[in-house]
């Protein structure tokens, strides 16, 4: 399952989850869609073992500015709270590619 994140709940999730994949995108993006559904199956397939969350922009513009957020879509992987990498633009997401953040 695929959180919808706000400036309210952000923090929160990241610090609740070990491993965080955090998708910063917009309803108008074609690259942001075709993306979602990746996310989707991913998420599913890893269960409670990767939180998955994603941030629409404009609405949270805050936390794109926060996050340096420039283009979307943007994958944001997080490790206990830590920023780790990014990703920029249309990336097909991949479990081998997760893992490689779990350390």
């Amino acid at each position: 399952m695929v959180k919808e994140l706000t400036a309210q709940n952000f923090e929160a999730a990241l610090k609740e989850n070990k491993t965080a994949v955090v998708e910063f995108y917009s309803k108008t993006c074609r690259h942001c869609k075709k993306l979602e559904a990746g996310i989707q199956e991913l998420s599913e397939e890893l269960g409670d073992s990767v939180f998955f969350g994603k941030v629409e922009i404009p609405a949270e513009i805050f936390l794109a500015e926060e996050y340096e957020v420039g283009s979307v879509p943007a994958l944001l992987y997080f490790k206990d709270g830590q920023l780790r990498e990014r990703s920029l633009g249309f990336v097909p997401v991949s479990y081998t590619h997760l893992r490689a953040h779990e350390t």
